[in-house]
């Protein structure tokens, strides 16, 4: 069956037609159709069709959870989103984090599974909702799921200032080292920074 809505014209070349309500995944072709694209007796004629473009529908945006949670405020941060179902039908993924945010976040679909990852745009410390879309335009709200903005780290000493093969700690004085995973790198070689 096909399913017809009607078409208003915005300008000379612009349409803009409602989708019908759907429940499940689906890929097809959208019509453009003159006369309403019938013939006598109710029949659908495809002869009547003037333009058709493929799309696809996808049903609710559930996600299983998310990491990390929290980022800093200069951006960056790349947000890896597990969805409930596969990706592979989103024609653009896209993220937003926070209703009002115009800025959107980059994301990547992570081998065709139900995996993105959005990269975070910079932002004010905040708690904000995490949104996502499949088509870059029409965005869903993650429910649960929220992403945190934290001031950036920084350092104001490092005691001893010249490390040697007897220096068994290293101390980083700062603001806003609160973050979980923090990490102290000296020259090719990372350790794991304990908070004081």
């Amino acid at each position: 069956a096909v399913l017809t809505v009607s078409a208003v014209r915005v300008s000379r070349t612009l349409l803009v037609c409602t989708s019908p309500a759907m429940t499940s995944h689906v890929k097809g072709t959208v019509f453009v159709t003159a006369n309403d694209g019938y013939t006598s007796g109710s029949n659908y004629s495809s002869s009547r069709v003037i333009a058709q473009s493929p799309f696809g529908y996808v049903s609710e945006i559930d996600a299983i959870d998310a990491s990390p949670l929290f980022g800093s405020e200069s951006g960056g941060t790349e947000v890896s989103v597990r969805l409930a179902s596969s990706v592979s039908s989103f024609s653009k993924p896209m993220c937003k984090l926070g209703m009002s945010s115009s800025v959107l976040a980059v994301a990547r679909v992570m081998n065709n599974s139900g995996v993105i990852v959005c990269r975070t745009p910079a932002a004010l410390p905040s708690i904000v909702e995490i949104y996502v879309s499949p088509n870059g335009v029409d965005f869903v709200q993650l429910s649960g799921l929220s992403f945190i903005y934290v001031p950036k780290p920084s350092v104001t000493s490092i005691v001893p200032p010249l490390v040697t093969n007897l220096t068994t700690a290293v101390t980083v004085v700062g603001s806003n080292l609160h973050q979980a995973g923090l990490r102290c790198g000296f020259g090719k070689v990372v350790t794991t920074a304990i908070l004081i």
